[in-house]
């Protein structure tokens, strides 16, 4: 399993007293086994069954076992896990769920006062009581139903993904690659997200993601397709047209056709992020993603190659193999920013005969920090010799070039810098003439 980080990048933004809003580039949930971490807790008073069960798996996912449960529709409850003190405006959200009961299940967001009192919206999922799915709106733990879809919601024992798109008044709700609800509230505008169950007695939650519309748009998703090697696979493929890999996650996808045929450009694609501003470049935590959707759709997650580079044909540096919905990172491949991404399948079950997967089905390839590359400060060294002043600092892999500026040591106020010399991506010495006055030194690398 790949691993799992979070980053946040502060903004601000204003919030109901008692929490810290914070809006996210992305979000991606650190869940470490046996380890609940950020997530808090709240178990509905008077609920049969109690206390709940949350915990976190060895496979990495968020689960809760106990049958808690107490109210009736509209205002079910049972119990409540979210993201401590943490709290999103404008968002896209994506998680997979995989029920193993037909009770009540769902999500909270824009939330304000997890537990009895709640106010925000809530999604709900059953497949028994008021079965279908259900958009709500929460003023003080007492839920008004908004937008709904009844009969049988969800599929057991399944993995299933689950969209939701926030940015007041829209909201837009999707669930194994259908459209639910697509409506306008202005109730409320931000706040906290958690999940919450009523009777269910096994669920798990895994790949939470959640990205600011703000800060990541269509410059993070694939623009092109510059190579088709789509196979139909031995059974047929439905889903050849490669265009379906481009932009934002969709539900739609394109089956690349299997590792079976023994011509080296089988069963592959090649994809253009876009010029320089669009291109997948290292930054902290993994880089980017690759969205492979065959276990969303009651098959079973695939796997592939990844590769990159700045060429459209190469040549490639290896990344990694993903398996189903897979998380990549630039740090140690030698490569600090690609345009091109090349896809290889690797799924062998489609060379059975028998097997009716034709290969690894990719949704979307989503870039975390486009066009971003973030740099280290150099180390630098400072020695006088010969009436020179001498510099050493380390190289950086994605460095274009390197700014080194001097200053005035100041008695008192900001340091006011000034250029001395640009130097070469490859340059790691500069002797300068010694200065009478102490003078401070400082070395900038520069991104291309």
């Amino acid at each position: 399993m790949l691993p799992r980080f979070l980053l946040l990048l502060a903004l601000g933004l204003p919030v109901a007293a008692g929490a810290q809003c914070d809006s996210g580039l992305l979000f991606h949930s650190y869940q470490i086994p046996g380890q609940l971490g950020q997530y808090a807790i709240h178990d509905a008073p008077g609920s049969i069954s109690a206390p709940s069960n949350w915990t976190i798996t060895s496979g990495g996912r968020l689960s809760q076992s106990s049958n808690i449960y107490t109210g009736s529709y509209p205002d079910w409850a049972g119990s409540m896990a979210w993201l401590d003190a943490e709290c999103w405006q404008a968002f896209r959200l994506r998680v997979t769920v995989s029920p193993s009961d037909n009770d009540q299940w769902g999500l909270f967001f824009a939330a304000d006062n997890p537990g009895e009192a709640i106010d925000g919206y809530r999604i709900a999922f059953s497949n028994e009581l008021e079965a279908g799915f259900h958009l709500q709106r929460g003023i003080a733990g007492s839920w008004t139903t908004i937008a709904n879809v009844p009969g049988n919601s969800f599929l057991e024992d399944t993995d299933q993904l689950l969209e939701i798109e926030f940015d007041s008044p829209t909201i837009r709700v999707t669930f194994a690659g259908t459209l639910l609800a697509d409506v306008e509230d202005a109730m409320y505008t931000q706040g906290q997200i958690g999940y919450w169950v009523r009777g269910m007695q096994g669920i798990t939650f895994d790949n939470l993601y959640i990205t600011d519309d703000l800060l990541l748009d269509g410059d993070a998703f694939a623009d092109a397709v510059v190579f088709n090697g789509v196979q139909p696979g031995n059974v047929g493929n439905a889903n050849m047209d490669p265009g379906q890999t481009l932009g934002a996650p969709d539900g739609e996808f394109t089956s690349l056709g299997g590792a079976c045929a023994a011509n080296p450009d089988s069963s592959i694609v090649v994809l253009d992020m876009g010029p320089d501003a669009e291109s997948i470049t290292d930054g902290p935590g993994m880089d980017f993603e690759v969205l492979e959707i065959g276990q969303f759709n009651g098959g079973v997650a695939e796997p592939f190659e990844v590769y990159l580079s700045n060429q459209a044909t190469g040549p490639w540096t290896y990344i990694g193999l993903g398996d189903g919905d897979s998380f990549f990172d630039l740090a140690g491949t030698g490569i600090c920013s690609a345009r091109y991404v090349r896809l290889v399948d690797q799924s062998t079950e489609t060379c059975n005969s028998a097997s009716q997967v034709p290969g690894s089905d990719i949704d979307a390839v989503i870039a975390f920090y486009p066009g971003q590359i973030d740099l280290p400060t150099p180390v630098l060294e400072i020695s006088i010799a010969g009436g020179m002043v001498h510099l050493q600092w380390n190289t950086l892999l994605c460095a274009s070039h390197y700014r080194v500026e001097s200053a005035a040591i100041p008695s008192s106020g900001p340091i006011a810098w000034s250029l001395l010399e640009i130097t070469g991506a490859g340059e790691s010495l500069q002797a300068l003439p010694a200065d009478p006055s102490d003078r401070l030194y400082r070395v900038i690398a520069v991104a291309p």
